[in-house]
Order: structure tokens, then sequence, then C-alpha cells
């Protein structure tokens, strides 16, 4: 997914129904171009990203348009659920 502002609605949605489940994630250090992805790729292949943290905790994981587009809303909330 290339639009950021469709990326972080559908990111937000996903925080919202996992707080709704009892599970608190963090969405911080918003991108609108991956610059991991942004110097290594030609730009067609270039997408926003969100770090992603769950609870308090200290490790999180890098969400990009890529992994929105390729699965489904359902399969990312599993995801980030555990």
């Amino acid at each position: 997914m290339k639009d950021y502002n469709k990326f972080k609605e559908i990111m937000l949605f996903i925080k919202r129904e996992l707080a709704g489940q009892g599970v608190e994630i963090t969405l911080k250090g918003w991108r609108k171009l991956s610059p991991y992805q942004k110097r290594r790729y030609k730009p067609e292949f270039v997408y926003p990203e969100v770090w992603v943290y769950k609870g308090g905790a200290s490790l999180g994981m890098v969400i990009t348009g890529e992994e929105v587009e390729d699965k489904k809303i359902k399969d990312l909330i599993e995801l980030l659920k555990y």
C-alpha cells in the first residue's frame, strides 16, 4: 500500500481493534517512505512504515505498507495480538 494516509488509517484501526481485545500496542516512528527500502530499492518498491511495540516492551517490529498490502487486516491483527 503506497498511500500513506490509508496505511495510517488501517494501522490505527488495528490498534483500536486490539485495544478492544485487551491488547495494548504503541505505534511510533511513522515514515512516509521507509528509509531502509529507500536506500536499497527502486521507488516502486518503497512503502510507508511504522514501528509497533506491544505494551511497554522495548523491542518492536516494523510494519510496512507492503505487509498491509499482502496480508488481510484480520491476519495482521492476529500477528500483532501475540
